[in-house]
């Protein structure tokens, strides 16, 4: 437990040292980062790293993993709510392999819509819900209410097919697992991203 507790704060020094690292870089372009809501007790929010790749990079060894999840997430099946997990351990390149299946053209053509959610270590389920709903809509939303959060998440999502990532969880409760699945129906694909 002890060891797992200091790789953990490795883990946050190195997402520090990233987010410095690439506000430093965005300061020099002279761009603004959009921020995602980061559930960091006490830190800073981590930058949405899937608006900020790059199309010029090259991403080696992933071809055939991304082919697999994007054929995964493109079948059509209304029976409800599909999870998909990506599991390794910190620098195995679970959120990269996320971030290179989110922006694909293929899967912004597939989807109406789709947002992007770093959990980490604290899983509020009102905070991540706020967040998938500020990500459809593209405004701030103005409810505190889990049970109002959800039934508006639930009317924008209606007949729509959703891509939703969930970056870094931690959490291992199935009983907010369950809470936050609520508002979710035919057409959603869930990828996690997790150690655990």
């Amino acid at each position: 437990d002890d060891l797992q507790d200091l790789a953990y704060d490795v883990d946050d020094i190195l997402d520090e040292f990233a987010y410095q690292q690439l506000r430093l870089k965005l300061q020099k372009l002279k761009l603004k980062p959009a921020l995602v809501r980061c559930n960091f007790q006490g830190k800073k929010p981590r930058l949405q790293s899937t608006s900020l790749m790059d199309g010029a990079v090259e991403y080696v060894g992933r071809a055939n993993e991304k082919q697999e999840m994007l054929e995964l997430l493109k079948i059509n099946n209304s029976d409800g709510v599909c999870v998909f997990s990506i599991v390794g351990m910190e620098g195995m390149g679970k959120t990269t392999l996320s971030q290179l299946v989110y922006n694909d053209p293929s899967i912004k053509e597939s989807f109406d819509h789709r947002a992007w959610v770093c959990v980490s270590d604290e899983f509020d389920v009102v905070n991540i819900t706020e967040t998938i709903l500020q990500s459809i809509t593209s405004e701030p939303c103005a409810y505190n209410d889990l049970n109002l959060l959800q039934v508006k998440l639930k009317e924008k999502l209606s007949g729509k097919r959703f891509l939703l990532v969930l970056d870094n969880i931690w959490n291992k409760s199935s009983t907010d697992w369950t809470i936050l699945r609520a508002p979710f129906g035919a057409g959603t694909k869930i990828i996690v991203t997790t150690r655990l």
